[in-house]
């Protein structure tokens, strides 16, 4: 599910690109609401202590879609997290470290409840266009896809694309494209391997790191060598090019280390 992965990313720099365009003065705002969060007496996340901006909402929907199939995957907490680390980017540095802590509430509150019905109010209070609508339909068909479709995330696709007046053909035609892109991933993956690659050296990791560095590795690289990150900077479209083919084989090399431990850890239990 490499692929899948690349497409939750690309989503997060587009939103971003939205939020900032029509939704700037909500960023804001969340800002002076993270510093009641982090400051606040009450630690419990189940207590009211800030309220909830746009950005908290979108984690609400992530985090909600992923696991309403009993957990949240590995590969869709790098989505959630990566949504985070985008979201706090945007604020000013004062407040970065108390945004991301509301944030990271957001997230582990909606671990605990079924938050839907109000994420959407405010995502629609937000004023954003229906191209952010469609995105977000679009992020959580590609999130779904991880961890395979299963009954519970399609009713919530279906519902938020409702919400937002988008139709049901079209959210159908979005999962098909979706699932038959991960036939072809697939195929492209294991003809990777027949290449004779290896993911450890993609990578740039031995073989004796430990999971935990890996998975750093890998955030680090996704972040150099992003083509969104990369063409906002200006470089040429060959180099841009070279970052799509690049951001690929990282993916596809990281899907293979983590299948493996996985594989690993579940025959030891």
């Amino acid at each position: 599910m490499a692929r899948f992965l690349v497409f939750c990313i690309v989503f997060i720099v587009f939103l971003v690109f939205k939020l900032i365009a029509k939704g700037a003065s909500v960023v804001k705002e969340a800002g002076s609401q993270a510093y009641r969060a982090a400051y606040a007496e009450e630690d419990d996340i189940g207590a009211d202590v800030f309220e909830y901006g746009a950005a908290h909402a979108i984690i609400g929907l992530l985090t909600t879609t992923a696991k309403s199939d009993g957990r949240v995957s590995e590969a869709e907490a790098i989505v959630i997290q990566s949504t985070i680390d985008q979201f706090v980017d945007m604020v000013d540095p004062a407040l970065q470290s108390a945004y991301r802590r509301s944030l990271i509430l957001a997230h582990r509150k909606a671990l605990k409840e079924n938050g839907i019905g109000r994420y959407l109010r405010i995502i629609e209070d937000a004023d954003l266009d229906r191209g952010v609508y469609v995105t977000i339909v679009r992020q959580l068909i590609g999130l779904s896809a991880m961890d395979g479709f299963t009954t519970e995330k399609r009713n919530i696709i279906y519902r938020v694309a409702l919400r937002f007046m988008i139709s049901r053909a079209d959210v159908d035609a979005w999962i098909a494209s979706v699932e038959n892109g991960a036939q072809n991933e697939e195929a492209e993956r294991q003809e990777t391997m027949a290449n004779g690659m290896d993911p450890y050296e993609v990578l740039e990791v031995s073989r004796e790191d430990s999971f935990e560095a890996i998975k750093r590795k890998y955030r680090e690289l996704v972040r150099k060598f992003h083509p969104d990150t990369l063409a906002a900077k200006g470089l040429d479209e060959a180099f841009v090019e070279f970052a799509k083919r690049k951001m690929q084989q990282i993916n596809e090399a990281y899907e293979i280390i983590r299948r493996q431990y996985e594989s690993t850890h579940a025959a030891a239990a």
